[in-house]
């Protein structure tokens, strides 16, 4: 074995340990809050600076945008998606879309199974609105372009939906009529308040062109950093919004060869689809989560459980095998052989 691989773990019987090629395919799960674990994902991000690997890391923290881009400038190109920064590349989740985002976002907007109501009939409109701005070739599909055009109310919206008279235009504007008036002013209400975060300039911005686009990064070594700093209002919902463009970007990328292994990073978001981890991994993605609840994901993969004081590696369908000792004093054991 080379010096390029990180092993987690006591060697067993057979002398293996969990590298860092191994988490292809796999889920490392810590609880966020422990520094031990902290540490550790640092020396992982570390680890891959080293290798011919692409990473994508999504993050509150300006600090580790620095401590990242310390590490990887020099050996990688170094990209970032950061509100108000001047090379900030940006996210345009309706740009490389195929026929299932009209219904991931409309589950991210209003959920898969809670909508109820008003909720589910805002939920239907929207993901007809979706559809809409995704087949319109004589329009820029954006969110915040929906956002803007459920902001001009909603007998103008009927009146936009009668002129365009095509098929899609007028199934929506028959759905929308089906509701009583009151309920026709709600339904487009919610949906313009769960859209409101678009109303900041530089949110917009960083939704509005298609400058990040995942599947390179199987092909050219890269860092992809995805800082929504928690000073930004709805910070831990965009950060979301921006994994779930991402990874449905290489779910949407047509299979075949990946020349180069991708591992994401993903810091504090929380919930996310259960459906999406299995989905990943079929497509060879690295992911690492730090979490406050890891139990929620257990089954995935290989989870890293670090809590009052006790350190195990838990291999689906097999035993848990105790971290090194030296993973408990420095978060990382790093053995070459």
């Amino acid at each position: 074995m080379g010096n390029n691989r990180i092993y987690i773990g006591r060697r067993n019987l057979l002398g293996k340990y969990l590298s860092l090629e191994a988490r292809l395919g796999h889920l490392l799960i810590t609880p966020s809050k422990a520094e031990v674990t902290r540490r550790f994902w640092l020396h992982l991000l570390q680890r891959e600076a080293e290798q011919c690997c692409s990473s994508i890391v999504f993050t509150h923290n300006p600090d580790v945008v620095e401590r990242i881009e310390a590490m990887t400038a020099d050996s990688k190109v170094f990209m970032r998606l950061k509100p108000n920064h001047p090379d900030s590349l940006s996210l345009n989740p309706l740009f490389h879309s195929d026929q299932l985002s009209p219904e991931w976002l409309a589950d991210f907007f209003f959920g898969k199974e809670e909508a109820r109501g008003n909720d589910l009939n805002a939920r239907k409109i929207l993901k007809a609105l979706i559809e809409i701005a995704i087949n319109d070739p004589g329009k820029e599909a954006t969110l915040p372009g929906i956002y803007r055009q459920v902001g001009l109310g909603l007998r103008a919206l009927k009146e936009w939906l009668r002129f365009q008279k095509s098929p899609l235009h007028l199934a929506l504007l028959e759905q929308i009529n089906l509701l009583s008036n009151n309920d026709q002013a709600e339904v487009l209400r919610e949906i313009y308040t769960r859209f409101s975060f678009f109303q900041e300039t530089r949110i917009e911005a960083l939704f509005s062109r298609p400058t990040a686009y995942a599947p390179i990064y199987h092909h050219e070594p890269s860092v992809l950093i995805v800082c929504l700093p928690m000073e930004i209002p709805e910070s831990r919902r965009l950060l979301q919004l921006a994994f779930l463009s991402i990874a449905h970007q290489l779910l949407s990328y047509p299979p075949g060869r990946r020349p180069l292994p991708l591992y994401f990073h993903l810091e504090e978001i929380d919930p996310l689809p259960a459906d999406l981890f299995p989905a990943l991994t079929e497509r060879q993605v690295g992911l690492t989560c730090l979490a406050e609840r890891s139990e929620g994901r257990e089954g995935y993969g290989i989870e890293i459980r670090i809590a009052e004081g006790i350190s195990e590696l838990i291999r689906e369908g097999g035993e848990a095998l105790a971290f090194h000792p030296a993973l408990e004093k420095s978060a990382v054991s790093s053995q070459h052989q």
